[in-house]
């Protein structure tokens, strides 16, 4: 009654997804080609140049670049609210390990590493401003302890916050600013 083809067990392996749904698409684009020669309906539009293989690795690179754009959205509108990579499966509803493979596929880097390159270029937008404190400024992309934040910007940038925001002033040890 369901037209059932294939079955897959709940440990399937993504190389047998992939093929599985390959199958299934190839028979169904075969569906649709059968109309199309007798001139009923027209078939489906053959693949652009110089893309994937197959229709099926298509839809897949298609759908992994549309859940990688979800959570990159997501995470730049809620970069104080901590986004990690667990909460971000469940918002796009995949499990994490899945989502993080996915992620190293399409964009080449891990989540965490994005995660900081965003924290640290919105702090470097931020500091500019001098109307806000710099532990403002790390609440505002993810880190409500002031230390932490302090630590992880002079990582990334080799310098601290408030050296960042006044190059003229020398090494700051204390980072009273910091505090809030």
């Amino acid at each position: 009654a369901y037209g059932v083809r294939q079955y897959l067990v709940k440990s399937a392996k993504f190389a047998e997804m992939v093929q599985v749904y390959q199958a299934v698409r190839k028979e169904l684009d075969a569906t649709r080609m059968a109309p199309a020669a007798s001139g009923s309906a027209p078939g489906p539009a053959p693949p652009p140049a110089g893309g994937p293989n197959t229709p099926a690795e298509a839809g897949v690179q298609g759908y992994h670049e549309r859940v990688i754009a979800v959570v990159s959205a997501y995470v730049r509108q809620h970069l104080a609210e901590n986004p990690n990579l667990e909460n971000m499966a469940n918002h796009v509803g995949l499990n994490p390990d899945y989502l993080g493979r996915i992620f190293k596929a399409v964009t080449g880097g891990n989540f965490s590493d994005f995660l900081m390159r965003l924290r640290m270029e919105k702090a470097a937008e931020l500091l500019p401003d001098i109307n806000l404190k710099t532990y403002e400024i790390g609440a505002l992309v993810g880190y409500h302890n002031p230390k932490n934040f302090t630590r992880a910007f002079k990582a990334w940038h080799g310098l601290s916050p408030r050296q960042f925001r006044n190059p003229q002033a020398g090494p700051d040890p204390a980072e009273d600013e910091a505090e809030p």
